[in-house]
């Protein structure tokens, strides 16, 4: 069984007092997942609330169609704030969530979301500001996909994912995932690619891009 000290989950979490981390490391599941594990389907039911202490979740909004729309990132320390919604209602999960690299998982029972929320003042304020930080994370989408041309939202995207990436210059990532995250079409996605190619400021592979210095003079 994966464990963890109070001392560092104080780390992941430095506004919970020492009454909540002795909860949390007592109470809650720690769960591994491996990356391109999906944690969570459209549909399903999730009972219980969900915590990053490591490693990198994609959240997705899946369309009727079945195709899927990159939301947001879940960082280490965040918590997912669908799950919580879904653990304290008992409603359906409506998003995908896959994990992006090796994670570290915590999953919380709703007795304890329910009872943490009227006992631990800081735990109300963890979630309220998780709720606040996806509302302006769907609002970055809603503008991206509102005010900005697909050339100029795959720029973003670019930059975004290289904030993620352990190599600041190669992003691990198929011309088909780009274009879920962005709602296109792979053929769009390599087209616009290759125009960036062409200029210089990148350079496509199997699975991944390299972005050349000339992106940051161009798009920095």
């Amino acid at each position: 069984m994966i464990t963890y000290t109070i001392d560092e989950l104080k780390k992941i979490f430095p506004s919970f007092g020492l009454p909540l981390l002795k909860e949390l490391s007592e109470e809650a599941t720690f769960m591994d997942v491996e990356k391109g594990d999906v944690v969570s389907q459209p549909s399903s039911y999730v009972r219980n609330g969900m915590m990053l202490v490591s490693g990198l979740l994609k959240v997705y909004r899946m369309g009727e169609g079945g195709e899927n729309f990159f939301v947001y990132y879940l960082n280490a320390g965040e918590v997912c704030s669908m799950s919580v919604s879904c653990g304290l209602y008992d409603r359906q999960f409506n998003v995908k969530a896959i994990a992006e690299e090796d994670s570290t998982l915590i999953s919380v029972a709703p007795e304890y979301l329910r009872k943490w929320m009227t006992t631990y003042p800081e735990w109300v304020e963890y979630i309220i500001s998780s709720y606040r930080l996806r509302f302006e994370k769907l609002l970055d989408v809603l503008d991206q996909v509102s005010f900005f041309k697909l050339d100029e939202r795959l720029v973003h995207y670019l930059q975004k994912r290289r904030e993620k990436s352990d190599d600041r210059f190669v992003i691990s990532a198929s011309h088909q995932e780009i274009a879920n995250d962005l709602n296109s079409t792979r053929e769009v996605i390599s087209r616009l690619l290759k125009t960036m190619e062409n200029e210089g400021v990148l350079e496509t592979g199997r699975g991944k891009i390299t972005l050349l210095a000339q992106f940051d003079e161009a798009y920095g």
